[in-house]
Parts: structure tokens; C-alpha cells; sequence
């Protein structure tokens, strides 16, 4: 049951955070330099599973959903900050 409510969690975090800024974050801010958007794809992934299990009676509880969840909003964040360039280019050619 958890896994449903994770995997709807993450669709919406992608459709109302990530998706807006990928295409409203202009190409040229340093926000997509893959040091400083993977850092921040870890801290926000880690920070969302904080605020979402208030439910955690200790520290230990949180360490290892905190660690999984960084490493995938690490990961998406890298995979985004490497591809943007890509992408732009290729809507900039099919729109001449």
C-alpha cells in the first residue's frame, strides 16, 4: 500500500515542481550546472520524505527512507541538469 502512495506522491511532486521548472528555468542559470542541481535534488528528496513521515518516532526510522529518497532526487537532478541542453536544442531547430 505504501508503494501506491509513494508512486502518487512522486507523479505529483514531478507534474507540480520538477516539470514547471524545467521549462520555466531559463538554460543559462547556474541552477542546471549537474554540481549544484544534484545537490539540490538530493536535499529536496530528503526533504520531502521528512515532511511527509511526521510519523517517525525516532531518528533511525527516517535515516533510511531520507538516504533512498536523496539518492533519487540526486539521480533525477543529474539526469535533468545533462539532458537540458539537448532538449533545448532540439525544440530550437524543429521551431525554424
Amino acid at each position: 500500500m505504501i508503494e501506491y502512495l509513494a508512486s502518487i506522491l512522486m507523479f505529483c511532486v514531478w507534474l507540480v515542481v520538477i516539470l514547471p521548472f524545467y521549462f520555466l528555468i531559463p538554460l543559462r542559470s547556474p541552477l542546471w550546472r549537474w554540481p549544484i542541481c544534484t545537490i539540490c535534488g538530493a536535499i529536496g528528496g530528503a526533504t520531502i520524505i521528512l515532511v511527509i513521515s511526521p510519523s517517525a518516532e525516532t531518528w533511525n526510522d527516517c535515516v533510511r527512507p531520507c538516504i533512498v529518497a536523496a539518492g533519487v532526487g540526486w539521480i533525477t537532478c543529474l539526469f535533468a541538469s545533462l539532458t537540458r541542453p539537448y532538449f533545448e536544442y532540439a525544440i530550437g531547430k524543429s521551431e525554424q
